[in-house]
């Protein structure tokens, strides 16, 4: 009888051959170019507070999804965790605790995407796609808030009384910003199932500011799913930007 084990689908009873790869740790300001990084099952890029990485032309995906030698009829999904940013700092003016998709490169069959708990310096995703990947962005910024006054969309302003908007109060606010940019979120991860109470969401946003243009946002995976939840923050989505295909397009929560 075949059962979901992990990310996996088996009929038969082994213990995971692939796990073990060490994470990357990034903490002085990197740039990768021109290359393909195969990544183990769960293996993670952990960028510290003093580095940055610049990714052009590079391509981050799995390990080839073969089967087990210990276990022939296993095919793993293969994911791997993702980038997660652990904090921000400055030196000589330059913003640390960031991370640049640019130049055509492929973030592909992670499980978290891109992903930050404790604030960051600058998300940019430019000319890029990301893509096979359970989760695309859920990022956090770290108290206290100040308030603003507008949401933006595509030919719509709204202003608030009070404004429900709010963003950093520190000197540098975190930003993300995407750019001539293809989003696809998929649904890989066979050990949970969205649902319209705790459905996959494809950006997480609390406490930045996010700006989306002339960029789409799509959502392959046939599931309950939600494209943006954004809190305490200011999101723009602007110049022909879509969100396509999910049950809700954007959740705003709470600022405060």
């Amino acid at each position: 009888m075949k059962q979901y084990k992990y990310n996996f689908i088996t009929n038969c009873s082994s213990n995971d051959p692939f796990q073990g790869c060490a994470d990357i740790e990034i903490t002085v300001p990197t740039l990768w170019q021109n290359t393909t990084i195969n990544m183990c099952y769960g293996q993670k890029i952990i960028i510290q507070s003093s580095g940055s990485l610049t990714l052009s032309n590079v391509t981050i995906t799995r390990m080839p999804s073969t089967p087990s030698t210990n276990c022939p009829d296993l095919y793993p999904v293969n994911l791997w965790d993702g980038i997660q940013i652990m904090g921000t700092s400055q030196i000589n003016n330059i913003q640390l605790g960031s991370l640049s998709v640019t130049n055509n490169s492929v973030i592909e069959y992670s499980l978290n995407g891109i992903n930050s708990t404790s604030g960051f310096g600058k998300i940019e995703i430019i000319n890029s796609t990301i893509q096979l990947s359970d989760k695309l962005l859920d990022v956090n910024d770290s108290w206290p808030f100040s308030l603003e006054n507008e949401i933006i969309e595509e030919g719509y302003t709204s202003i608030q009384s009070p404004s429900l908007c709010g963003s950093s109060t520190l000197n540098t606010n975190p930003e993300v910003t995407i750019i001539n940019s293809n989003l696809f979120l998929d649904h890989l991860n066979t050990l949970t199932i969205p649902t319209s109470q705790f459905p996959q969401i494809g950006l997480s946003l609390s406490g930045v500011k996010c700006t989306i243009n002339k960029s789409n946002i799509y959502n392959n995976s046939n599931t309950t799913s939600t494209g943006i939840v954004s809190e305490r923050g200011n999101l723009k989505v602007i110049n022909g930007s879509r969100i396509e295909e999910f049950s809700i397009g954007i959740k705003k929560l709470k600022d405060l």
